[in-house]
């Protein structure tokens, strides 16, 4: 299985971004789209982290190879500086603070497309393995059994060809 890879700040989201993301998810059996998050930025960004997320989700979403790892905010990098506070956030405020990234994401290429990882070692600087799986339960405590069962096992089974 051929994977690319396209990091990018993309701000704004170019036609040329969207073009060679095209290009890419016609040539590789898979597209991972990387977008950069606000984090020290000299002149500031022209959209927010959020925006470009969702700007970029809604150029690629017809791409039917393009999938989404939804996880990897609890690096340090990320900024929320959660290692720096005397106690871990706890699930219901990383939910809520992840809330708009992940539900863009789902909401563009539904749980079909979409898988939540848990990034770890590196997101326990933040929290707990437990702590983070749990603020995955809790942003999806909305969605079907089905919807629940791609966003935690069937994406992921059939991104990485387990079955």
């Amino acid at each position: 299985m051929a994977v690319a890879i396209y990091p990018g700040r993309f701000d704004p989201v170019t036609n040329g971004h969207v073009d060679i993301a095209l290009r890419a998810a016609n040539l590789f059996d898979r597209l991972v789209v990387a977008v950069a998050v606000d984090v020290d930025v000299p002149n500031g960004t022209l959209f927010t982290t959020e925006e470009r997320v969702a700007l970029f989700a809604k150029a690629v979403e017809s791409c039917p190879n393009v999938t989404v790892k939804l996880g990897g905010l609890g690096m340090k990098i990320i900024g929320y500086d959660f290692h720096k506070r005397p106690r871990p956030p706890g699930s219901q405020e990383l939910a809520d603070l992840w809330r708009p990234y992940m539900e863009t994401c789902i909401e563009a290429f539904t749980p079909r497309r979409c898988m939540f990882e848990s990034n770890f070692p590196v997101d326990k600087v933040s929290g707990s393995y437990r702590v983070y799986w749990n603020a995955f339960k809790r942003l999806a405590s909305g969605a079907s059994a089905r919807e629940k069962a791609a966003l935690f096992h069937d994406t992921a089974v059939a991104f990485y060809r387990l079955s």
